[in-house]
């Protein structure tokens, strides 16, 4: 009878982890739907208004080997699927890349949410909500659906692979990933060290075999990378390169491009979100100091974005690559609120943040918007700093222990960075 009992319940909790996922996926592809109506362009002429990286790309989708420069020549991936998978369909090319965008942004998405839902441990609601943040960030989605012509979302869906690979542990997947995401972009590759990392600060021994056998990962991937130049090289012929053998003066030139506008251009990727996300760093760190996973992750991504940047002009689209771990690390922050008007604050928090990514709010006012937003922000956590205080004073126990708090301490105990356990009961719809 005991048996039975523990069947139907596991049966009773696979169904509604399944109608979870449904409504996540159904919710990413309706927001996608009218993220794509909005911002796709469908005009037969449309490849007219193409500029910059995406004409490189769409000479390398008419001629895979395209004697393009250099690195854009070695980004074949994404051109030779929408080469081959229009000969092979009958589509115009302008639409299998379209498809290809939009494909590609849902599934980074949905990686995303199982990230943060699995591994980071987060109630399903939340994970939902973070997504849906990461699903209106302006140059995580809506800007490939308007310059579709980009090696872009198949970039975002390896790293987002990578990253929840990396805290799975899945060190062979983890490889593959990786080994075929260089073939789309070599930034790609920049993300091999992480699992080395995330394994380091899970057993907190630079000899552990998890870490020794990413290391040797790390190394044979270098080295694939290389030998997959050389070859392409030798198909592509002679072309030229962007840096003209001058890696300083390169970066002299691109970092001079936006004088005055650098700082204001890196908070718009994420505006208000940048404070939600170095609070919970902060938060991490407090947890478990510097063998916090995410914080870890979170630093070295930022520190490939810095490092791109001095190769790059195009500052959002470098730095959007650190998205998934800013609504992570946010997911935690939000998670951690309690009471009854929580739903309600999610919820102003969110449209504020569409807005600022939709343009509703432009210039000026959209700065104000968001330092307002911090504003806010700052006074929702004291709140629940003074909920919690006093929730202790009352009873000598922090409001938020129980199955959650009891759940995650071995975790913490073993040096992991969890805020929580597994919330099993969690519905999609936030409870007060």
């Amino acid at each position: 009878m005991a048996s039975l009992r523990a069947v139907r319940a596991i049966s009773a909790e696979t169904k509604r982890s399944v109608l979870e996922r449904l409504v996540a996926c159904g919710a990413l592809l309706l927001v996608g739907f009218f993220g794509l109506v909005s911002y796709g362009q469908f005009q037969r002429d449309a490849r007219a208004g193409a500029f910059g990286d995406a004409l490189n790309y769409i000479a390398m989708s008419e001629q895979t080997f395209a004697p393009v420069d250099a690195p854009f020549s070695y980004r074949l991936l994404t051109p030779w699927l929408v080469r081959h998978a229009s000969a092979l369909t009958g589509l115009a090319p302008d639409t299998v890349w379209l498809a290809l965008t939009f494909a590609a942004t849902t599934a980074a998405l949905f990686v995303v949410y199982e990230w943060i839902r699995g591994p980071l441990r987060v109630s399903p609601s939340v994970s939902l909500f973070a997504t849906l943040l990461l699903s209106v960030t302006f140059y995580y989605t809506s800007y490939s659906y308007g310059n579709f012509w980009l090696v872009d979302p198949l970039t975002h869906l390896a790293c987002a692979l990578a990253l929840y690979l990396a805290f799975r542990g899945r060190l062979v997947l983890f490889a593959l990933v990786i080994a075929v995401g260089f073939l789309n972009k070599e930034a790609v590759l920049l993300m091999a060290p992480l699992y080395p990392l995330v394994a380091w600060a899970r057993t907190g021994r630079l000899r552990d075999r998890d870490v020794l056998a990413g290391a040797g990962a790390v190394a044979a991937l270098v080295v694939a990378y290389l030998g997959f130049r050389a070859w392409a090289s030798s198909r592509i012929g002679p072309h030229g390169t962007h840096l003209d053998g001058d890696v300083v003066a390169l970066a002299r030139e691109v970092l001079g491009a936006r004088a005055g506008q650098e700082h204001l251009a890196v908070f718009g990727v994420f505006g208000f979100l940048w404070v939600v996300f170095a609070y919970g760093l902060h938060q991490q760190y407090l947890r478990a100091g510097v063998r916090s996973e995410l914080l870890l992750a979170s630093g070295y991504v930022f520190a490939i974005c810095a490092a791109s940047r001095l190769q790059a002009t195009d500052t959002e689209r470098v730095f959007v690559m650190l998205a998934p771990l800013v609504v992570g690390v946010a997911a935690t922050v939000f998670d951690t609120w309690r009471g009854e008007a929580r739903s309600l604050w999610l919820g102003v928090l969110g449209v504020v943040y569409a807005a600022l990514n939709f343009s509703w709010v432009t210039g000026q006012t959209a700065v104000l918007v968001s330092l307002g937003t911090v504003v806010g922000f700052a006074y929702l956590v004291q709140r629940q700093s003074a909920r919690s205080d006093d929730t202790v004073e009352a009873d000598g126990t922090d409001e938020t222990a129980g199955t959650d708090d009891r759940a995650a301490t071995p975790a913490r105990t073993a040096g992991a960075s969890l805020v929580r356990g597994p919330r099993a009961a969690e519905s999609l719809v936030p409870q007060a």
